[in-house]
């Protein structure tokens, strides 16, 4: 293991969407179907001032559940569109690989991080959904209501995350599928791996020397399979 790496000087973090879990197409479509009416919500941009303020919310680089929060504060008929907004963004299938990769680095003494755009009452649903893979995880930082839903694209995003999670100022590695997140890491400090699959996470993780470069065996399916019951 690189000395400048250690368990007790450096934190992993891990992002959500994209990188433990996968969109599950199958899941959106049947959403979508068995809620064709909630298509009628394209009527609300026939008002100016609806329009008005997703283009200012879209300008402000607003996360997808700020935008339904704030939307559902001016427009309360939207309210009964919020749990399938929250259902088909958490229409998503876990990685066994990284969840396997995410499981050895929490065995090697690894403090591990959740950092997402996806919102909190978005991630409180699936971490409810996933309690096993969420446990294996030591803090989650994501936008909400209390911290003015301040996400990775906007300014000072990467530095709430720092302030909030962590005050012993340890190294920072994040694990995103966003390039531009990448870019923004490094501003703020952070080791970027741009992840692309489970293959390249593992190798760049070996080449860090963070875990063994012979890996035992992945125990992920017995770990989902023990996650779902």
């Amino acid at each position: 293991m690189s000395p400048h790496i250690t368990p007790q000087n450096t934190i992993i973090t891990f992002d959500i969407h994209g990188v433990l879990f996968k969109p599950d197409r199958k899941k959106i479509a049947h959403l979508a179907w068995r809620n064709k009416k909630a298509f009628l919500i394209g009527f609300y941009f026939l008002n100016p001032k609806f329009a008005y303020q997703v283009l200012s919310l879209k300008l402000k680089r607003a996360v997808p559940e700020e935008y339904f929060m704030r939307l559902t504060h001016h427009y309360p008929s939207l309210e009964r569109y919020k749990k399938l907004a929250i259902d088909i963004s958490n229409a998503q299938t876990p990685q066994p690989e990284i969840i396997d990769i995410a499981q050895k680095l929490k065995n090697l003494g690894y403090t591990l991080h959740l950092f997402s755009n996806i919102g909190n009452a978005i991630a409180k649903e699936l971490s409810a959904s996933y309690p096993k893979i969420f446990g294996l995880f030591d803090q989650i930082h994501v936008p909400s209501d209390a911290n003015n839903y301040t996400g990775k694209r906007q300014p000072g995003g990467f530095a709430l995350y720092q302030t909030e999670c962590n005050p012993m100022q340890k190294k920072i590695i994040l694990i995103d599928d966003n390039k531009q997140n990448m870019t923004r890491a490094a501003q703020a400090n952070m080791i970027g791996i741009y992840f692309k699959n489970s293959q390249q996470l593992r190798s760049d993780l070996e080449q860090l020397k963070m875990i063994p470069i012979h890996p035992e065996g992945s125990s992920s399916a017995a770990y989902l399979k023990e996650q779902s019951k």
